[in-house]
């Protein structure tokens, strides 16, 4: 599907939805104390940039989020290439890795606020935690669907693990490890605003709480629109990475 009808139908999606949100209080299908309306909502957040205090707490959050993501990275990428190259430490790890992997998070929070602290500390590992896991499995998945071919060819021209790791394990992994750093960005906004939700003075989920126990629902229903473009903005920056990615290597192969 060409990049202009992608536009205009997800474009036609968006205005139909917020048309149905703003008829459906006028004509009974709900009260606008369940879900507000769309004017309403951007009423609340004019008044919420009006203030100012908004953009304190989104730079809270974002820097919670940049740093638990970058830790990811850092962590996810190599960890990722060992475990697909070798099948020893893959054997020793993949059960510690799989049981911290499907515990949630909300579980994990209050040993977290322990080890880090209520805050900054505690948020920024719920992040590492949700986003480090799709970049390390992707990348593991990356490394072992390589055809050994290459890794052969390498060796025999005399090159060391660390040619093999340069030259073709990295390089050969890059569009797994960006589907993985894609999904990562989700799951990294959802512990985000769960670690401020449960753990935290400020920020945009400790807000999405206070308006939440509050029933606040316009000034609710404002930041969850804040959060979920914060998700769209990356991935769909990721994904035109991917794209120009995957265009890259159509060309290498013609």
């Amino acid at each position: 599907m060409k990049k202009q009808q992608r536009l205009w139908i997800g474009g036609l999606a968006i205005v139909i939805f917020l048309g149905l949100w703003e008829a459906a209080m006028p004509l009974g299908w709900v009260k606008v104390a369940d879900i507000s309306r769309p004017t309403l909502v951007v009423k609340a957040f004019v008044e919420l940039t009006r203030t100012g205090d908004i953009f304190h707490h989104l730079f809270v959050s974002l820097k919670e989020f940049f740093l638990g993501f970058a830790l990811s990275l850092v962590v996810g990428v190599p960890l990722g290439v060992l475990l697909g190259r070798y099948r020893t430490p893959f054997l020793f790890l993949d059960p510690l890795l799989m049981a911290i992997y499907t515990t949630p998070r909300v579980a994990m929070m209050p040993l977290l606020v322990v080890a880090f602290g209520v805050g900054f500390g505690a948020t920024v590992a719920v992040v590492f935690l949700g986003a480090v896991f799709p970049i390390l499995v992707n990348t593991a998945v990356g490394v072992r669907e390589i055809d050994r071919v290459w890794i052969r060819a390498v060796e025999s021209f005399g090159g060391t693990e660390w040619n093999i790791f340069t030259k073709v394990l990295l390089p050969g992994s890059v569009p797994p490890i960006v589907t993985g750093i894609r999904l990562g960005v989700g799951r990294g906004i959802l512990g985000m605003v769960v670690g401020e939700m449960y753990a935290a003075t400020e920020g945009i989920g400790q807000q999405i709480a206070l308006y939440g126990n509050s029933f606040a629902v316009s000034e609710l229903m404002a930041l969850i629109v804040v959060v979920s473009l914060l998700g769209f903005v990356f991935v769909s920056l990721i994904r035109l990475v991917e794209d120009r990615l995957r265009y890259r290597r159509m060309e290498t192969e013609v």
